[in-house]
């Protein structure tokens, strides 16, 4: 889930908490969480739940990798946008 959690549809700086869900028996199986926030900022070798602050204004793509003990790996994809009035809570969903 990605809300945001400072700052106004369209005002910068804004803080995003951004927060992974893996269910299943795949839950234990989790390496790590990699997060592209799709700024040029990146995290990577973190846990499932991360902060981030946008300095600008736009879209941007939010991708999620989650490494799996077996060496397979989960990708999900979102976009969210700093200008819209748009819902602040937003799920990132696994990519067919």
């Amino acid at each position: 889930t990605a809300t945001r959690t400072s700052g106004g549809s369209g005002a910068v700086p804004q803080e995003w908490q951004f927060v992974a869900t893996v269910g299943g028996s795949t839950a234990s199986n989790v390496r790590n969480y990699e997060w592209n926030f799709g700024d040029g900022a990146s995290a990577s070798e973190t846990g499932a739940t991360e902060q981030h602050v946008y300095r600008g204004r736009g879209t941007y793509t939010v991708t999620l990798t989650v490494n799996l003990t077996n060496g397979s790996t989960l990708t999900a994809t979102k976009e969210i946008s700093t200008d819209t009035s748009d819902p602040d809570s937003l799920t990132l969903r696994r990519q067919p």
